[in-house]
């Protein structure tokens, strides 16, 4: 259903100091629950470097599956491999209740 208007993405980026805090599980929460109540979105994806597993731990916490990997590209346009992963609305429900 939202795919039709394009993938939103949430992202994050913060100092070293504040790493392992739960800070980004905490924000990306708040994003996701935004997203499902006052957007109504029917999904979300998320994406990191395959070099950084703890990305990826934090979008677990959050709700989100591993989906599939894949390659996208920084700033300057290097590629990265990278890991895709998938919060669905009813996946979203499921974990509040």
């Amino acid at each position: 259903e939202d795919a039709a208007a394009g993938v939103w993405t949430p992202g994050y980026c913060y100092g070293r100091a504040w790493w392992g805090k739960g800070y980004a599980t905490e924000a990306l929460r708040a994003v996701t629950d935004y997203w499902f109540t006052q957007v109504q979105g029917g999904w979300l994806g998320c994406c990191h470097d395959a070099g950084n597993p703890a990305s990826g731990r934090v979008m677990e916490h959050a709700g989100f599956v591993f989906d599939h990997e894949g390659t996208d590209y920084r700033f300057d346009g290097t590629p990265m491999a990278c890991r895709y992963y998938l919060l669905t609305r009813a996946r979203w429900q499921a974990l509040q209740g």
